[in-house]
């Protein structure tokens, strides 16, 4: 049997569908770093594969400039198809109209933090804590003007009444949760 013959021809390469002619006269490593297969129409994965890239290509230079990019993707922080996955299964979990997925619990936090608390407020935190949201807290969110007040789970007797202690007119959140993963009702 010649290979011509066999029932599933070899992948295209998708460069050298786009350049045409000019794949040729690319150098060998430009050819080999612009290579890439081209999903066959027919190919329908029964479970979402894995998107390990951080950089995405566009048709043409117009759809780059079009707003959102034409609903493209185009670098990984700013979304990619597995975290959408991701994103979808978790809103559906939760029956929530949308839901956001970061890449550390630092970058969630930070962005609920920066999200809700302005200038003025006044947060009460669970020490100890992670030492990436103390920092953030003690370094960023001061600078602010947000006043951050830390609870010692370890020298506190009745955490939750010291909880209630400082909360003022202008505590906007409290923050149970810490390194030791301990969980308080604080009502």
């Amino acid at each position: 049997m010649c290979f011509s013959e066999f029932a599933y021809p070899p992948a295209k390469n998708a460069a050298r569908e786009r350049f045409q002619d000019e794949f040729e006269q690319l150098r060998p490593d430009s050819r080999l770093s612009a290579s890439h297969s081209s999903p066959l129409p027919r190919a329908d994965p029964v479970v979402m594969p894995i998107y390990h890239s951080t950089t995405y290509r566009f048709a043409t230079v117009q759809q780059y400039n079009e707003k959102n990019h034409g609903s493209n993707y185009v670098y990984q922080r700013s979304g990619n198809p597995t975290v959408e996955n991701v994103e979808v299964i978790i809103r559906e979990l939760e029956q929530g109209a949308a839901s956001i997925a970061y890449n550390s619990g630092l970058a969630a936090f930070s962005a609920v933090m920066l999200e809700f608390l302005n200038a003025g407020d006044h947060l009460i935190c669970m020490n100890p804590m992670y030492s990436g949201s103390y920092q953030f807290l003690t370094e960023t969110l001061v600078r602010f003007g947000v006043t951050v007040e830390f609870v010692n789970v370890e020298k506190e007797n009745d955490f939750v009444l010291a909880v209630k202690q400082a909360i003022k007119k202008n505590t906007k959140a409290r923050f149970p949760c810490g390194s030791m993963f301990r969980r308080f009702d604080c009502g």
